[in-house]
């Protein structure tokens, strides 16, 4: 997960496990999946998105969580 991502801070997030959708984006002209999987940010629901662990820092400065807790 990468702040470029998300508008919020990435270890107040939360996942709720088992279900996700993605989408096909191009990073550095590289096709990789994003995904969505829902959650909660400090007790509020959220959608977070999740990008290749490669793939951060490549879209300028910002924060990544590689790791997430779940509800």
């Amino acid at each position: 997960m990468e702040s470029a991502d998300n508008d919020f801070n990435l270890s107040d997030a939360r996942i709720i496990p088992g279900t996700y959708l993605e989408e096909t984006i191009k990073i550095l002209d590289v096709e990789v999946k994003r995904l969505y999987i829902p959650g909660c940010v400090n007790d509020k629901s959220q959608i977070l998105k999740f990008i290749p662990y490669w793939s951060w820092g490549n879209r300028g400065d910002g924060d990544v969580q590689v790791w997430c807790k779940k509800l």
